[in-house]
């Protein structure tokens, strides 16, 4: 027993094995065929029908496994595909969904997941694809998007290969130099193109000599996504290099970092965030180096510590705050070393201690105070150890004792 066919049983209907080809014309008794040929599987399931006419594939070609499903469909014009050329999962459902024109794909070409959903989707012109390529996962989120010129996917930059005979003497300079059919010159019209300094990189084929161009984008936008289908990074190119505002997105999709590119070269603000949206840190650059203001925040949007840049390393006064907003110290440097007074506050803001900093050394005289704003203790510092003489008070400000000290070393005590 096999499959029943949906052709109309007034056609007449063919066994290939029966069919004797003569030269790309099937014939039927000498004769070229018209109706339909087929082919059974072993169990006795139709495995192949096809509609002809005049020895020729006109019309649909439909192929199934040995339980009878469909699982391919083609459409013929006179032995050449025109037409949507499908697959099928074993569920049913579209696998691949191709549209042909004489013979080659053109137009939109999808590929499907079983559950239905969009895998892939692609244009094509003419059997080559050229366009956006979109990828998605199963759950039908996008997954990865790019451009595709000719069939390569194109980055920052593709590559053309072009006869040299072809080409003038001189080194290619433009895309107007290179002998390309209208289509694709008309593609790369808004490209720049680079070569090797004689402006011709030939390969070791002996055959036949080539020449081998950059060719890139004089503007693109990028765009990659997470797993999850959210935005993960966009910025734009241009001539391969990043410009201007680039981002980079948590998977959750609140910002992760903000990047100002000029030449490819990090240039302005930058800043990072955390992933509940809150700014994390902010800092000029320029040319990838931060210069200028430097700011840090806490998750709860305060003020974490604020000073100056330069080349990279933290020059001038550092201010360090708590969470709740209030100054915690303030810190002098020098080329990214603390050098100078180090002060910290209490919580209700009073001054705690000063300190003065040598190559992030302890150096010279140091003081500490009460909450209540009156001297605890003072001396010097060598080295970081108590070194001479030093005093301490009470909370009231009464001198209660007075110690001598060396490297650190109590000698004396009065």
């Amino acid at each position: 027993m096999f499959k029943k066919s949906n052709k109309s049983s007034s056609v007449q209907r063919v066994n290939w094995d029966e069919i004797t080809d003569v030269g790309i014309v099937s014939h039927f008794k000498d004769k070229p065929f018209t109706g339909v040929c087929f082919s059974l599987h072993s169990n006795g399931y139709v495995e192949e029908e096809c509609e002809m006419l005049n020895g020729l594939k006109h019309g649909l070609l439909e192929r199934f496994n040995d339980k009878g499903v469909l699982i391919e469909s083609i459409n013929y014009q006179k032995d050449i595909i025109n037409g949507p050329h499908k697959y099928f999962h074993s569920n049913g459902n579209i696998m691949f969904d191709i549209p042909y024109v004489n013979g080659k794909e053109d137009g939109f070409t999808k590929e499907f997941y079983p559950n239905g959903n969009l895998k892939v989707k692609s244009f094509f012109i003419m059997g080559s694809e050229n366009g956006l390529r979109k990828m998605y996962n199963e759950d039908g989120s996008l997954k990865e998007e790019y451009e595709v010129l000719s069939g390569l996917k194109v980055d920052n930059d593709i590559e053309i290969k072009v006869d040299t005979d072809d080409l003038p003497e001189s080194p290619v300079k433009s895309i107007d130099d290179l002998d390309l059919d209208p289509e694709t010159m008309e593609k790369l019209k808004s490209m720049t193109v680079q070569v090797g300094e004689d402006g011709i990189l030939p390969t070791d084929e002996e055959e036949e000599e080539v020449l081998y161009t950059t060719v890139p984008w004089k503007k693109k936008e990028i765009k990659e996504y997470h797993e999850n289908g959210k935005l993960k990074i966009e910025g734009n190119l241009e001539f391969g290099k990043k410009e201007g505002l680039w981002k980079i997105y948590y998977m959750n999709g609140n910002i992760e970092q903000e990047t100002h590119y000029k030449n490819d070269n990090p240039n302005g603000i930058h800043r990072d965030y955390y992933e509940n949206g809150s700014l994390k840190q902010t800092t000029k650059l320029i040319d990838g180096v931060p210069n200028g203001l430097g700011e840090q925040y806490y998750e709860n949007g305060k003020l974490e510590q604020q000073g100056e840049l330069k080349n990279g390393e933290k020059q001038g006064v550092w201010k360090t705050y708590n969470e709740n907003g209030n100054l915690q110290s303030e810190e002098s440097y020098v080329d990214n070393i603390p050098n100078g007074i180090l002060k910290n506050y209490y919580e209700n803001g009073q001054l705690m201690s000063e300190t003065f900093l040598i190559d992030g050394t302890s150096n010279g005289l140091s003081k500490q105070y009460y909450e209540n704003g009156k001297l605890q203790q003072e001396g010097e510092l060598k080295n970081g150890e108590r070194d001479g003489i030093w005093k301490f008070y009470d909370i009231n400000g009464k001198l209660e004792e007075q110690n001598e000290y060396e490297d650190g070393n109590e000698i004396n005590g009065y």
